[in-house]
């Protein structure tokens, strides 16, 4: 008799970037196009279109998967050089529905490195800090980040 043993781990790693002291990311993960068929916690909104984006949320662990993106709920990610005032820290620490769509445009969801098909093809990356990544000769090459004063 045979078994087989499968594991799947999943590991978060939080870094710290060059783009300042107060970029986070808060995207749990990105969107997961799952065409339809993930089980979603019952605190998810019905559909990615019913998503109240913006508005308050208690459930910080929801994270949920539809064909069109992905919606969760937590703090809003604050993207500038300089430390905000402390009412505006308050205000992006509390929980509010944000969504992420699947991408139409033809690149990965996620950045990539090693080969690619289409010559030419430039695809940017990141939420708050942008790299800008380029197929050329069949290799996806990443250009310096970019990120706002």
């Amino acid at each position: 008799m045979r078994i087989a043993w499968s594991l799947v781990v999943t590991v978060v790693v939080v870094t710290a970037s060059s783009c300042g002291p107060s970029r986070v990311r808060s995207d749990p993960g990105g969107p997961a196009n799952t065409g339809g068929t993930a089980i979603n916690p019952a605190s998810c909104p019905a559909s990615f279109a019913e998503a109240p984006l913006g508005e308050a949320c208690t459930d910080t662990t929801a994270s949920c998967d539809y064909a069109e993106g992905r919606c969760w709920c937590g703090p809003t990610a604050y993207c500038g050089g300089v430390a905000p005032p402390d009412e505006l820290v308050a205000e992006l620490e509390r929980p509010t529905w944000q969504c992420k769509p699947v991408r139409t445009d033809g690149c990965p969801e996620v950045q990539p490195t090693g080969a690619c098909t289409e010559d030419g093809q430039a695809c940017s990356y990141g939420d708050c800090c942008f790299v800008l990544v380029t197929c050329q000769s069949g290799a996806w090459v990443a250009g310096a980040p970019g990120c706002p004063p």
